[in-house]
């Protein structure tokens, strides 16, 4: 359990009386399609605005979308990914590992109630990893003009951007 804690990187108590497990690639493979789903509904409520030779166009387009950019470490899946809709969608999927009767809307319910300094939880069982954040080095002979406290506060890295393992 430990093990699990670190990686989730909050306490599992986080979740009372349910419990967050790692994620298989079917329930990877579950979830690439429900954001690809997602997806085509929004395109769809969009495109009907549009006469039928444009809407035709943009179907296309996001046919090819679909194709290429909704699997695990493409963009248009990892924005999905951290959304509310995708959020929830994964912890359903977590939590139904040990609660097999679990329903989408409970597990919604579960996470609304959580707060948003969990989500990094659910993330990290879907495989995103967060690196810890790297305190900036304290220079001792900033450059001319530039005081140490602005040269810390500079960004090093993109230490707070998810990365899939």
């Amino acid at each position: 359990m430990a093990e699990l804690q670190d990686l989730a990187g909050t306490d599992i108590d986080s979740f009372p009386g349910h419990t967050l497990s790692p994620l298989t690639l079917p329930d990877l493979a579950l979830a690439e399609r429900q954001s690809a789903n997602q997806y085509i509904q929004r395109m769809e409520e969009a495109v009907s605005l549009f006469s039928p030779e444009v809407a035709e166009v943009y179907r296309v387009r996001a046919a090819d979308n679909v194709k290429n950019t909704f699997t695990i470490g493409y963009p248009n899946f990892d924005s999905w990914a951290k959304s509310s809709a995708g959020l929830f969608f994964l912890a359903w999927l977590s939590f139904r590992k040990t609660e097999p009767k679990m329903t989408f809307g409970q597990a919604t319910e579960i996470c609304s109630k959580m707060g948003w300094s969990n989500r990094s939880a659910i993330l990290s069982m879907a495989g995103y990893n967060f690196p810890k954040p790297v305190a900036a080095p304290v220079q001792n002979n900033p450059q001319a003009g530039q005081s140490p406290i602005d040269s810390a506060s500079q960004p090093q890295s993109d230490a707070a951007t998810p990365t899939i393992k």
